[in-house]
């Protein structure tokens, strides 16, 4: 399969749902996946924000994560 062919996923505003996302990427991870961009809004609300941090660290280099606006305060916040 050439790379013209393969998709990119764009997730956002994920909130600490880490169940709804771990079905989500096994769902969509398969050698159609190019990359998950991920647009931020990993944390808060939801009960657990960490094993969401967990899973797309762990996607390694199929994962693209950029800060959303709850990051930028967190880390506004700790600086």
């Amino acid at each position: 399969m050439s790379d013209t062919d393969k998709i990119t996923w764009i997730i956002g505003d994920i909130h600490g749902m880490y169940d709804p996302l771990a079905a989500l990427v096994s769902h969509l991870d398969n050698e159609r996946l190019a990359k998950f961009v991920f647009v931020g809004d990993y944390i808060d609300h939801g009960p657990s924000s960490k094993e969401v941090l967990d899973l797309v660290m762990g996607l390694g280099d199929r994962a693209i994560p950029l800060m959303g606006n709850r990051g930028a305060l967190a880390a506004a916040n700790t600086l």
